[in-house]
């Protein structure tokens, strides 16, 4: 895709999500783009029930860096009715079609493309670095894995889950609607299917990592070493079959004390984001400085 191509696909969802009511202003795509393309792009893919207002301040910090930036609204989220059922409507499919979209934009973009992403995001970027040759696909915290479920029972419960009806579940039962943990622009419930469709794309990853290398130049895990929502574990297994195939992989492991899940939406103000975001930037400079030798 080329860097007018790119414009004109960012331009063709802006109009879209402009001409759809029910879309939260807030939650839109955005593009930080310097009127051409730049030597590096990346594309952010923000997190479960979120939206693009997740990465709003860290991708402005790696427009600062130099990068031309994206952040598309995935398929079903950013409503304004928080309570909305859109999310009912997609599969899993939606959303790695998605996140190859911005993918392609992201390389209209940049001369090197990048993809990163938090949660679902990091699942997508990893996707995303197993299928298309990107310079780096970074996955942050990606949610590969229920936090302390083994890998073969959050398999099974990806399948189970998916067979059984579609339910919305509260994030925090005992708050529900009113979970101070959920950012005003952010659903504060989930349906079943989907979350077991980010548990299949995991586990059909590590599968196929069994057999053959991940197409991007260098694939990227940052994880933080507290989580208590996500399996580390789990994550760190894809990454070693990658490095095993011949994959360029780089880890890093935050350990900035007892953080929550989500290390990048600091609506609250209470993330220690000048730890978290500077350590971020240097990951994926890093990936890139090794991606283009």
């Amino acid at each position: 895709m080329t860097y007018e191509e790119a414009c004109a696909a960012c331009d063709a969802v802006a109009a879209a999500e402009r001409a759809d009511a029910r879309i939260d202003p807030i939650c839109y795509s955005r593009v930080l783009d310097r009127g051409a393309q730049s030597e590096r792009a990346i594309a952010f893919f923000h997190g479960f029930t979120n939206c693009p207002q997740q990465f709003a301040e860290l991708g402005q910090r790696f427009f600062d860096a130099g990068f031309n930036v994206y952040i598309p609204r995935l398929p079903g989220h950013g409503m304004k009715d928080k309570m909305t059922t859109a999310l009912a409507d997609y599969t899993g499919d939606d959303l790695t079609a998605a996140a190859a979209a911005a993918a392609d934009v992201a390389a209209g973009l940049g001369s090197r493309a990048h993809v990163a992403g938090i949660s679902l995001g990091g699942v997508l970027a990893a996707w995303v670095g197993d299928q298309r040759p990107i310079a780096c696909a970074t996955a942050i915290s990606p949610f590969m894995g229920i936090a302390r479920v083994p890998a073969w029972a959050n398999a099974g419960l990806g399948v189970v889950l998916d067979a059984l009806p579609n339910l919305f579940v509260w994030w925090d039962p005992r708050a529900g609607a009113e979970n101070p943990a959920t950012p005003s622009y952010a659903y504060a419930r989930y349906p079943t299917h989907m979350l077991a469709a980010q548990l299949r794309i995991s586990a059909t990853l590590r599968s196929s990592a069994k057999d053959r290398r991940a197409r991007a130049c260098v694939s990227g895990l940052f994880v933080n070493a507290h989580d208590p929502a996500v399996n580390n574990r789990i994550s760190a297994e894809l990454y070693d079959r990658w490095a095993q195939r011949g994959n360029r992989v780089v880890r890093r492991t935050l350990d900035a004390g007892r953080l929550p899940h989500d290390i990048v939406d600091n609506s609250a103000g209470r993330l220690p984001v000048e730890t978290i975001y500077p350590s971020l930037l240097e990951f994926v400079e890093g990936a890139d400085a090794l991606a283009s030798s």
